[in-house]
């Protein structure tokens, strides 16, 4: 006979000795060689519900499992079966069962304080589990349905569809209304009465028995004031209905822009014979006096017998024989004196003997034998004392004189002269020139000269002169001077940068490390690479860890690189737009999607193949001063679908998604059939990616805007399960 037991196993605080610890380590040690013994077993269905108007589908369902070797049991099931209490049984691989069964056992529970535990030789026996459930009404084969408002229940309409609604609602001869909440998050139920003759409803098609709302006929207007529809006005040929059910007539100088019932919009009305209409501004365009319009086209140029200056079409001037026309300010142009005209243009050049100077011809400079003439200024410049000019135009000067700058001065006297500005070359005190002339000198015996070779100087006291570093150098305790400037340590010292430490005398696993002067060590299961060397690496079967520690290597197991992975992204955007007047609009696009797929990969690195679904909505407004849409603001809604490949390194990710979108042509906005999203992100935790989106050629066209970006930028954030 085998019992199990209920054992609550009490840990007692004791103090342990080194042999005791030791016994520790090597028990828990071999612990890690005997694998656990677990067994699982279901019923019905787990974590699955579908969604219906009003409230969601739920199954039944549990799953238990039983770790044999440690005794421990978790359940888990649904939240309408967490008070379903069942007992556990176990049997053997002949279907016999074993006298052993934990009962009192309830859903969604991990019994890990109370362990039960199965005794003797019949444990590698245990082959199944099965479930026995105290409620007899527990049924994993049937679902139950779940209303969001507990005041709700469901019904079963005729299309077999659940919604859910109060117990007192009646669907006969009314028309149900399914809509969404202000959050868009519950499914509700509105009951419509529908009204057939017009008359009699006094111009109501339906009217709403929940919240006393109401429709109207085509023909009619919708007032909410008085709660009644009235007959839209017929206005006269110039007027147009506007939305408050009244006849508008356009402003002063203005006409509709089209026919169109629901559009107020105004366009000038251009009479003069000057003025023009430019559609894509709905403006007039204006040509200036005395020009002509270039076909039907919005330009035009000047009339014969004038020209464009400044933007005015003024008469052409006549210039005299003594003149030249200047076509580009319609302006005349005359010469000096004493000049001519170059060919047929309006430049001129002075006549021989003559120089050009502040826009007049002067007569040219003649210059002595001594002088030197200059073009720029045309005047006669003398020689600098004790100089005179060559034939170059250059100073050239006197024996016995030197040129510095623009003059020439006496050679200055001395052995060792500066050619470049006239002075004498200095040394520094204990020096000697190696030259008769020049400005080479070195320093005489015993000094030493300092690195920017602007002193001499030598070593004081029990210092010597390195010539390696060109300093002086004092050498440190348990040292000697190998040669000058150069000192060793004494046998037993180790050498450092400024001093001779002591070499250190390691331990018996301990290996010395003549380069730092440190005693390496190595951890367990590892070995030195050479005799002499302090590298050591990991045993075979054995890895080393960040921590520099050798750990055991375990087995490949591709399970831990293929991985089930899914997200939800949510994100917001914006992108610059024009309506047909011309001014600025954002164009406001929010975007859900969900993905699921394969990773493949580590922590570190993987790659994702994933496929998903999502909700687009698309926004931009309409309005000005001078006119409005009746709808202000423009939207549209389209649904998502196509494969995403993202990599995943470190805490950055890299997404790439091809997306076809089921409708393309909703209101006002033509979403394109297809495009591309390309996203980069940022793990800011486990599950939260923030992320950047663009999205390419999401709008194809729209009905109210001029023009339009072609890339969509979105701010967003994933949630990865």
């Amino acid at each position: 006979m085998i019992f199990l037991y209920l054992n609550l196993e009490k840990h007692l605080t004791m103090e342990f000795t080194n042999m005791n610890k030791i016994f520790l380590i090597l028990f828990m040690l071999s612990s890690f060689v005997f694998a656990d013994k677990i067994l699982t077993t279901s019923v019905g269905k787990l974590n699955h519900t579908s969604k219906i108007i009003g409230g969601y589908e739920e199954p039944h369902g549990v799953k238990v499992t039983w770790n044999l070797t440690k005794g421990r049991i978790t359940t888990k099931g649904n939240s309408l079966d967490s008070a379903e209490e069942f007992m556990i049984r176990i049997w053997d691989k002949n279907n016999q069962r074993i006298d052993a069964y934990a009962s009192e056992i309830f859903v969604n529970k991990a019994l890990s304080g109370e362990e039960y535990k199965v005794y003797g030789s019949d444990l590698n026996d245990a082959k199944s589990l099965d479930l026995v459930f105290f409620n007899d009404k527990f049924n994993p084969t049937k679902s139950t349905f779940v209303c969001f408002d507990d005041n709700n229940v469901p019904f079963e309409l005729e299309n077999g569809s659940v919604v859910c609604a109060n117990p007192d609602t009646t669907f006969k001869n009314k028309t149900i209304i399914i809509y969404n909440d202000e959050n868009d998050n519950d499914y509700l139920i509105r009951e419509v009465k529908t009204c057939k003759n017009k008359e009699k409803c006094d111009g109501i098609k339906s009217y709403n028995l929940n919240t006393s709302e109401f429709e109207c006929h085509t023909n009619y207007y919708k007032q909410t004031s008085e709660e009644k529809c009235v007959p839209k006005k017929k206005c006269n040929k110039n007027e147009k209905l506007d939305e408050y059910n009244d006849c508008v007539s356009p402003d002063s100088g203005y006409i509709w822009l089209n026919n169109d019932n629901d559009d107020l919009n105004q366009r000038p009305v251009c009479k003069a014979e000057n003025e023009r209409y430019n559609e894509s501004t709905n403006q007039c365009e204006y040509k200036i006096e005395n020009s002509h319009w270039i076909g039907n086209t919005l330009e035009y140029e000047c009339n014969e017998g004038f020209v464009n200056n400044g933007g005015l079409c003024e008469e052409k001037i006549s210039c005299n024989e003594d003149e030249r026309y200047y076509e580009e300010n319609n302006s005349c142009i005359s010469k000096p004196e004493n000049s001519h005209w170059n060919q047929d243009n309006y430049n001129w050049s002075c006549n021989n003997g003559y120089v050009e100077r502040y826009g007049s011809c002067e007569v040219k400079r003649i210059c002595n034998e001594k002088q030197k003439y200059v073009d720029s200024d045309n005047r006669c410049v003398n020689p600098p004392a004790n100089g005179s000019w060559n034939y170059s135009g250059d100073i050239v000067c006197n024996e016995g004189y030197v040129k510095v700058g623009l003059l020439c001065e006496q050679k200055a006297d001395c052995e060792h002269w500066n050619s470049e500005n006239n002075t004498c070359f200095e040394k520094p005190d204990n020096s000697h020139w190696v030259y008769n002339e020049g400005a080479t000198w070195v320093c005489d015996d015993g000094y030493h000269s300092d690195t920017e070779n602007e002193y001499c100087f030598k070593c004081e006291g029990e210092t010597q002169f390195n010539y390696s570093t060109n300093t002086c150098v004092t050498k440190p305790e348990n040292a000697y001077w190998s040669s000058e400037g150069i000192w060793h340590c004494n046998e037993g010292f180790f050498k450092t940068e400024y001093s001779c430490e002591e070499i250190k005398n390691c331990g018996f696993f301990e290996r010395y490390n003549s380069y730092t002067n440190e005693c390496v060590d190595k951890p367990s299961d590892s070995h030195w690479t050479a005799d002499n060397s302090t590298n050591w690496e990991c045993d075979d079967g054995y890895y080393r860890t960040y921590l520099d520690k050798c750990e055991k290597t375990n087995p490949i197991d591709l399970t831990n690189y293929i991985k089930f992975a899914h997200d939800l992204t949510f994100g917001i955007g914006v992108a610059n737009a024009k309506d047909i007047r011309n001014e600025s609009t954002p164009i406001w696009n929010i975007d859900t999607y969900y993905n699921a797929g394969i990773k493949i990969g580590n922590e570190f690195f993987s790659v994702r193949g994933q496929f998903g679904v999502g909700l687009i909505y698309t926004e931009f407004e309409y309005s000005g001063e001078t006119y409005t849409y009746m709808d202000e603001n423009l939207n549209s809604l389209a649904f998502t679908f196509g494969p995403n490949v993202g990599f995943d390194f470190w805490l950055f990710t890299i997404d790439y998604a091809y997306i076809w979108s089921s409708r393309n042509n909703i209101e006002s906005i033509d979403f394109n059939t297809n495009f591309s999203k390309y996203k980069i992100g940022f793990n800011i935790t486990e599950h939260i990616n923030i992320n950047v989106t663009m999205i390419t050629n999401l709008i194809e066209s729209t009905k109210r805007l001029n023009e339009f970006d072609e890339n969509m930028f979105m701010v967003g954030l994933t949630y990865r399960f």
